[in-house]
């Protein structure tokens, strides 16, 4: 047995209700699912499940080479913790062996209560992993609110967790520390900060809302980078579903396809449904895997992860918008997408008119960029979707739309990210030499550092004033990607800074 299955067993599997549902996470980040029968993604009042596993897939090219982290119910390519960033080695995953979890009800009541006589400070808020003591390794793993402007997460003094929603999971992981047992190729050497989060709304209560940064701690750039879900859905009984997706709303769903959801696993006469939809990217792909199908089964090589994650058949062959997918037809990367490829708006091509019986359904969704630098990340905001409805796949477009609506007019525009892009904060970004780099509003404090860690510019409040709120970028020597961190009187923000040459 790998060190991926080994390994496995030994780390932290956490359960707790969000929103309507009861989720299951693993200290590694991936979700629902620990070994061959723990599966938690369930309403509070059932055992059955919406999913049974899902876990980030990625790949990327670099001088003709592939590189991947696959993940799936029996083998994982990712372990807990972060990636030192002097030496690219992951730190020991059982130092980092955790799930934090912080509500917003305790942040509330540790703004009111810090100063106060005898207060407790709770365990979930002393142990974000904002700070820590580890050399080499990013000093803020995750994003809070510096209230002392100490720039340091100093809770006892009113520091808190900063994030989205009314209840947030945050885990750290990265696919450096083990052997890669299932996709076959060399580490990427990508760090995966990941939370999910979910609000106290009725309309919200059925959408876990989540955001993952993919820092490349290599000195490989990858062009292109892929990254996406590997989803095993349950719905309960699993022998009545099927799968869709919709292009324009950027999901990829399953729903039940009879009339009740039969047998002691199952839903009963309430129909499930689940999906996951991207909130900031386009999808670049979507499949199925069929069980026992040379063409369309689960990749068991590098070159069959390649061709999936491209949007071909595991063979290598094309999929087509006709019956199963294969042989003739027009040419499509999604899974049963109806009229919602936008190459294909005079083909419905849908599982129910495919001739494919229902039945257990897992799949993959992908998007795709065209590179990731060596010191640079890439964000992928997403929902993921449970519910329970007569109305079937409908229900979860609307429900998709939600998210999407949700995420447009709030999510997208607050400042608690600790990478969130601050185009107006200071400007020009890209910053040139011989440029000056303007601070547009009175900042307390800031910092700018390197990939590695390492603090190349640290001011002050009264520094910042003596210069007026101006840099030259003489102050940094080389081309690459910064992370600047600005100080407010109550709070931080980070942005990435990006320095070109002449």
């Amino acid at each position: 047995m790998g060190v991926a299955q080994q390994a496995m067993a030994q780390y932290k599997f956490d359960s707790t209700a969000m929103g309507s549902t009861q989720v299951g996470v693993n200290a590694s980040g991936t979700l629902f699912g620990q070994g061959s029968d723990n599966s938690i993604s369930s309403y509070s009042y059932t055992d059955a499940d919406f999913f049974d596993f899902t876990g980030i897939w990625m790949m990327g090219k670099n001088a003709g080479s592939t590189f991947a982290c696959i993940n799936t119910r029996k083998d994982e390519e990712v372990w807990p913790g972060p990636i030192d960033t002097l030496t690219r080695i992951a730190r020991d995953p059982l130092d980092w062996n955790e799930v934090w979890i912080v509500t917003r009800a305790q942040v509330e009541a540790h703004m009111r209560d810090y100063m106060k006589d005898g207060y407790q400070l709770p365990d979930a808020i002393r142990d974000w992993p904002a700070d820590h003591s580890d050399q080499f390794v990013q000093t803020n793993l995750a994003p809070y609110v510096d209230w002392n402007s100490n720039q340091m997460y100093d809770p006892e003094n009113g520091d808190y967790p900063a994030f989205n929603g009314d209840k947030v999971i945050y885990t750290i992981s990265n696919d450096q520390y083990g052997e890669h047992l299932s996709s076959g190729t060399d580490k990427m050497i990508v760090e995966q900060l990941s939370r999910l989060y979910v609000y106290d709304q009725p309309e919200l209560k059925n959408i876990l809302f989540g955001t993952t940064y993919f820092i490349n701690r290599s000195t490989r750039e990858y062009a292109p980078f892929y990254v996406g879900h590997h989803v095993d859905f349950r719905l309960g009984n699993d022998a009545d579903n099927r799968i869709f997706t919709d292009v324009s709303r950027n999901l990829l769903g399953a729903y039940n396809d009879d009339a009740n959801d039969e047998g002691v696993d199952g839903f009963g006469n309430t129909k499930p449904i689940a999906g996951i939809c991207y909130l900031n990217a386009d999808l670049h792909s979507t499949t199925m895997f069929v069980d026992g199908d040379n063409a369309r089964g689960f990749p068991g090589s590098t070159s069959g992860f390649e061709n999936v994650i491209d949007g071909l058949w595991t063979d290598g062959a094309q999929k087509v918008m006709n019956g199963d997918g294969t042989g003739t037809g027009s040419s499509t990367r999604f899974i049963y997408p109806g009229t919602t490829d936008p190459n294909n708006t005079d083909v419905d091509w849908n599982e129910a008119n495919s001739g494919e019986s229902a039945g257990p359904r897992s799949g993959l969704l992908t998007t795709r960029s065209a590179s990731l630098p060596p010191g640079d990340f890439f964000r992928l905001d997403y929902a993921i979707i449970t519910d329970t409805s007569d109305l079937g796949k409908d229900r979860l477009i609307e429900l998709a739309d939600y998210s999407r609506n949700h995420y447009r007019t709030i999510l997208s525009q607050e400042t608690s990210d600790q990478f969130a892009d601050q185009s107006d904060l200071f400007y020009p970004n890209p910053w040139k030499h011989g440029q000056e780099l303007v601070i547009n509003k009175r900042v307390k404090g800031l910092i700018i550092s390197d990939y590695l860690g390492r603090n190349l510019i640290q001011l002050n409040e009264e520094e910042l004033n003596a210069k007026k709120n101006r840099l030259s970028c003489s102050e940094l020597y080389h081309e690459g990607v910064y992370l600047m961190n600005v100080q407010f009187e109550h709070g931080n923000i980070s942005s990435k800074l990006v320095i070109t040459g002449d």
